[in-house]
C-alpha cells in the first residue's frame, strides 16, 4: 500500500503516521457503546484486541466507530486470524485505558477509528505468525498452579489469577439464563497441571472463545 512503511511492534513510536502493521490477534474482547448519542441517534461503540508479531512482542488495539461498524468488525475478525493494520494512532498507555485489558509488552496501544484506519485480512505468507498463538504471554514464575486455587480461602472471591495448564477435555456448549434474565453461552473446559493430580474446571463465557 502505497504511502505506508512496514513497522514491527518493538520499533513503535509515537512519530509514526502512517504505519503498516502485521500480526495475529491472540485476544478479542466484546463490543460495548460509548458516550453520548449523536445527533442522528447514533451511539459509538469500542472493541479491542490483541496482537503479536514475535515470541515477545504484543499490543492492545482499540477499535472506535460506529455500532454497527464495531459490531460488525468483531463478527469478521476471529483469534487467530492474522491481520494488517494500516495507519493506526499510536497511543502512550496510561492506567485508565490499561487496567481491565490483557498486559502486553509494548508502552503503546494503538488506536483505529472508522474512516481513517484500515484493518484486513494479511494475504501474504502468515506461517511463522501462527505458531505465535500458542506462545505463552507471561512467564511461568507469575503463574498461579491448579494445587494453590484449591488451598484458596473464601477472601480471594473475585482474585484474577494467571494460569499455564493444559486443557483435558472440552465440554458441549450450554445455554444458560442469567439472575438478570439474559440468555448467554457457556462452555465447561476441564484443565490441568503438574502441580496436583486433580483437574479444575474452567467456565468460558466468551462467546469467540467457546467457539474456537
Amino acid at each position: 500500500m502505497a504511502g505506508v512503511q512496514k513497522v514491527f511492534l518493538n520499533n513503535l513510536n509515537i512519530n509514526i503516521k502512517n504505519a503498516l502493521i502485521i500480526g495475529i490477534i491472540i485476544a478479542k474482547n466484546t463490543t460495548r457503546s460509548v458516550g453520548s448519542k449523536k445527533k442522528s441517534g447514533e451511539c459509538r461503540a469500542v472493541m479491542s484486541f490483541t496482537i503479536r508479531d514475535s515470541e515477545i512482542d504484543t499490543i492492545n488495539v482499540d477499535i472506535w466507530g460506529s455500532q454497527y461498524f464495531v459490531h460488525t468488525f468483531y463478527e469478521r475478525f476471529l483469534v487467530g486470524d492474522v491481520v494488517e493494520i494500516s495507519s493506526p494512532k499510536i497511543c502512550i498507555k496510561t492506567g485508565d485505558n490499561e487496567a481491565f485489558r490483557p498486559q502486553v509488552t509494548s508502552p503503546f496501544y494503538l488506536s483505529l477509528n472508522e474512516g481513517i484506519s484500515d484493518v484486513s485480512v494479511y494475504g501474504g505468507d502468515f506461517s511463522q505468525y501462527l505458531p505465535l498463538l500458542h506462545i505463552p504471554t507471561k512467564r511461568h514464575a507469575v503463574c498461579t498452579g491448579l494445587s494453590e486455587i484449591y488451598t484458596f480461602k473464601e477472601d480471594k472471591n473475585n482474585t484474577y489469577i494467571d494460569l499455564l495448564v493444559a486443557v483435558k477435555s472440552v465440554k458441549p456448549i450450554k445455554n444458560i439464563k442469567t439472575k438478570a434474565g439474559v440468555e448467554m453461552s457457556v462452555r465447561a473446559i476441564e484443565i490441568m497441571d503438574n502441580t496436583t493430580p486433580a483437574t479444575l474446571t474452567l467456565d468460558v463465557f466468551d462467546m469467540d472463545t467457546i467457539q474456537r
